[in-house]
């Protein structure tokens, strides 16, 4: 997503979001660490993975594009792109690379028959990840609530990624220096786990993040729409939350923290 679109988000919704928060924020901290009281853990951080959760790979312009000049089925890369554990954020994360990637989404619309595809190669089909991610959008509303987490209520945040800055092209991360301090306005902490040594199924990463927020991992609540990345982070301590869509991860993070998180008047 680009820079000037991002920084343009990035301030109408704090501005939207937080200072409409900011007036109760004393008295719903008080009723929440209240309610969490006893038996039941104070939470006092949120960490967020990156793809798909704060950010989203955009398919809008490619569908009008690419698909449409080439007569196939107008959602179909989309379609296809999330089968098979999600080829495109299994990129995002560094699992595969983009050219086993496209190489895995030709060989499926081979297996379906979809006409024309035994023209594209390997490579046509990686330049087309690489186009719906350089499209990519933040999730509006989830930025909403981290800033009234951060602002607000005072929470500790961080966003947990593969890899977040590298020169030059990267489908693990967004390329510029000035999206990453942006992001800094958001989150206390970007970790890096390929930065860290550690993998993102490896509980030791998520321990090292709740370290870096000088909190224990029973403390703190993970966001991830991956349920592998879920897993260690509970092994580790943290509770968790499997993010589906941005309302839904919303509401269980409110739920949890008895807190409102944005406006929805």
């Amino acid at each position: 997503f680009g820079v000037t679109h991002f920084a343009r988000t990035m301030r109408a919704v704090i501005r939207a979001g937080v200072v409409g928060h900011l007036r109760n924020a004393a008295r719903s901290v008080h009723t929440a660490v209240s309610k969490q009281s006893g038996s039941q853990p104070v939470f006092k951080g949120v960490v967020f993975g990156l793809w798909g959760v704060v950010a989203r790979p955009s398919f809008a312009a490619h569908e009008e594009g690419w698909e449409a000049s080439r007569d196939i089925p107008v959602g179909t890369f989309r379609r296809l792109a999330q089968m098979d554990g999600g080829v495109i954020q299994r990129c995002l994360d560094g699992e595969i690379g983009t050219t086993e990637a496209g190489a895995r989404l030709q060989q499926q619309m081979q297996e379906e028959g979809i006409h024309g595809c035994e023209e594209f190669t390997a490579m046509d089909i990686t330049m087309q990840i690489r186009k719906v991610v350089d499209a990519s959008k933040v999730n509006e509303e989830v930025v909403e609530a981290i800033s009234t987490l951060r602002v607000a209520y005072g929470m500790q945040t961080a966003l947990l990624c593969k890899q977040w800055f590298k020169t030059g092209k990267s489908l693990s991360a967004p390329t510029t220096q000035q999206r990453k301090d942006q992001m800094s306005t958001l989150f206390h902490r970007i970790v890096e786990s390929k930065h860290r040594g550690v993998s993102r199924v490896d509980p030791m990463l998520y321990e090292m993040v709740s370290r870096e927020l000088e909190l224990s991992p029973e403390q703190v609540i993970y966001v991830d729409s991956r349920p592998r990345h879920l897993v260690p982070a509970l092994a580790a301590g943290m509770k968790t939350v499997l993010f589906t869509t941005p309302t839904d991860a919303i509401k269980q993070l409110e739920k949890i923290l008895q807190l409102q998180l944005v406006d929805r008047a």
